[in-house]
């Protein structure tokens, strides 16, 4: 029998899964009772919250993170809250009323939550939202003699297929994945436009943001504080990178560092010293990081390439922490690739980087 509390159904069913994997049920939003939920979160985190808090730490232990969490707050349950209510949203049956009450309470709760501002945040925030990419809904159309109907993220009811050889019932299901849904989100109306809040919940998890860099929705990856923090601490720097060069197909990490890469040339002339510092040393591990990854021989990040190029092995060494040796052998494995002479975005980082009187 399903719990009646919705924190229960909450942690149960949504943020679960969403750490380890499995079926995520999506029930109806509860940023509209965010006051009352919210309150419950946070009287119960310490028993409610303890094992999935367990499961967080073996999700980041296994991607090789040394830095333990204590716990997982409530705001990061709150922005766990926000996602169960956008994943609600996508519904095709949503009503404007409803995604109108949802955008005003949705931005109230990612006010509350506010932006991740240490590390800890960073990573108990993806180890919630880290498996986010991997969702998708599973859509069910049931064809019958009279006609048919459809289930959007649930399996039709035993009475829609009864009878099922006079009826002519068949059924199709086709998974529908996550970048479809977030597109379902947009609206010509601000009041009732659920985008923005998808970018900004998105912006709240950096290392999340970052591993989903490849995406054309809900926008484009842009450089934010919380990011630009993230590639500045070098635990954190390396955990971001695995996670950007991830997957089977090296063709999915191209994509998210050519992202990336465009982030950064969009903002490379603006960025303030220590910024650029931080940047140039996120693009200097993906260089090698993707370098060292197998199978992969060449690479696809030409800033990298050409930021270690114009730094020298010793310096890009330093910069990581890593054996010039090593560096020296990734770009002696790329020194027969075309990279400009005069890379505007690498040159623009580095003046920036004297900017402030340390390249």
């Amino acid at each position: 029998m399903p719990s009646p509390n919705p924190r229960a159904r909450f942690i149960e069913g949504f943020v679960r899964p969403m750490v380890v994997g499995g079926a995520v049920r999506v029930g109806r939003p509860l940023c509209t009772r965010a006051r009352s939920v919210r309150a419950q979160l946070s009287d119960a985190s310490p028993t409610v919250a303890g094992d999935v808090l367990g499961l967080a730490r073996g999700v980041l232990a296994r991607l090789g993170v040394r830095t333990r969490i204590d716990a997982l707050g409530e705001t990061d349950l709150s922005l766990a809250m926000v996602w169960h209510d956008l994943l609600s949203l996508t519904h095709p049956g949503t009503s404007d009323s409803s995604r109108r009450r949802a955008c005003r309470a949705t931005r109230t709760t990612l006010d509350h939550v506010g932006p991740a501002r240490t590390a800890r945040d960073a990573l108990a925030r993806h180890a919630l939202l880290g498996r986010l990419a991997e969702v998708g809904r599973v859509d069910t159309t049931v064809t019958f003699w009279a006609g048919q109907t459809q289930w959007y993220g649930q399996p039709p009811p035993w009475r829609a297929t009864v009878w099922a050889r006079v009826r002519h019932v068949r059924t199709a299901s086709e998974r529908t994945p996550l970048a479809s849904l977030l597109a379902a989100l947009d609206h010509g109306d601000p009041r009732l436009d659920l985008a923005p809040v998808a970018r900004a919940a998105l912006a709240c998890s950096p290392i999340t943001d970052l591993a989903m860099a490849e995406r054309a929705v809900p926008s484009p990856f842009e450089w934010t504080n919380g990011a630009v923090g993230v590639v500045a601490e070098s635990e954190l720097r390396g955990l971001a990178a695995r996670c950007v060069l991830r997957g089977d197909r090296l063709s999915e990490g191209h994509a998210r560092v050519a992202a990336i890469e465009r982030a950064t040339g969009a903002v490379a002339g603006k960025l303030a010293p220590a910024a650029a510092v931080a940047l140039v040393a996120w693009h200097l591990e993906l260089f090698v990081f993707e370098a060292l990854v197998p199978h992969s021989a060449t690479t696809r990040s030409p800033l990298g390439l050409a930021l270690a190029s114009r730094l020298g092995s010793e310096t890009a060494a330093r910069r990581l922490g890593l054996a010039q040796s090593l560096v020296q052998r990734v770009l002696a494995n790329h020194s027969a690739m075309s990279t400009p002479e005069h890379d505007p975005v690498a040159m623009t980082l580095l003046d920036r980087c004297n900017a402030g009187c340390q390249p």
